[in-house]
């Protein structure tokens, strides 16, 4: 919805968040690989060619969340990265507790509030479960 509008820095570490949330059950699904291209797409970054690659790829992105939440230097695009990670975290049709738990560690390095993150499941929830 807005990744475009990020810079370079801050789309590079979109994906590695995406990553964390990707990875929260270790199993990536099919579901995953195309929400991944598509945001990949969405943010202007050059598509791999196949689900082995992105697989790979998606695999091979930095881990250290506080680093990575630092690239993200505006309110807008903090909460933005936070609901579209949501939004993959209920791609495959379940929001996992270990997902849930992975946005809650990644809201508290973008300074955003438990209890907006509430609402953005909340939300996520009702528009995904239709």
């Amino acid at each position: 919805m807005f990744l475009n509008l990020l810079t370079n820095p801050e789309k590079i570490a979109f994906l590695a968040l995406a990553r964390q949330i990707i990875m929260a059950d270790n199993v990536i699904s099919q579901h995953e690989i195309i929400r991944y291209k598509a945001l990949k797409c969405e943010a202007e970054i050059k598509e791999s060619t196949s689900d082995l690659d992105i697989e790979t790829e998606i695999k091979q992105l930095p881990v250290s969340i506080e680093e990575v939440c630092k690239a993200f230097v505006s309110t807008q695009s903090r909460i933005g990265t936070l609901i579209e990670l949501i939004g993959i975290g209920f791609v495959d049709g379940e929001f996992l507790p270990e997902e849930r738990k992975d946005i809650y560690h990644i809201a508290q390095y973008l300074q955003i509030s438990h209890q907006e993150v509430d609402g953005f499941i909340k939300w996520a929830n009702d528009f995904y479960k239709k």
